[in-house]
């Protein structure tokens, strides 16, 4: 417990940065996408417009860093947040299974937990 009385550490706070760190990620694949969109063929991808994965990614890795950093201050909407986006981020990383399937399938896996430590763990949130 802090000076405050938010307790730190355990599963809420591996959420929190997991989210933080997943959002950041994904804002920089997003802008990976963006600039060298000749890398990422169009048949291996769901969407054959690359300017629209790198915004879709950016979207959602915002979303997910944000979620994060409320998460780590144990908000309520942070939690729902966070639930909302790991969720939205399993599906999307599930329609790209073809194109990076070991990727996906990790990502799909650590959503899950995420899920996890913010359902079960409720309790630590103000």
């Amino acid at each position: 417990m802090t000076r405050l009385g938010i307790p730190r550490g355990g599963w809420v706070t591996f959420a929190g940065v997991v989210l933080l760190v997943a959002g950041i990620l994904n804002v920089l694949d997003g802008i990976v996408v963006l600039r060298r969109d000749h890398d990422f063929p169009g048949e291996d991808l769901l969407f054959g417009d690359t300017t629209a994965l790198g915004a879709t990614w950016i979207l959602i890795g915002a979303i997910a860093a944000l979620a994060g950093i409320l998460v780590l201050r144990r908000w309520v909407f942070g939690q729902f947040l966070g639930i909302m986006v790991a969720g939205l981020n399993a599906f999307w990383h599930f329609l790209f299974i073809g194109a990076d399937p070991a990727r996906s399938i990790l990502l799909m896996a650590v959503d899950g937990v995420i899920i996890y430590a913010l359902t079960v763990h409720g309790d630590d949130f103000v």
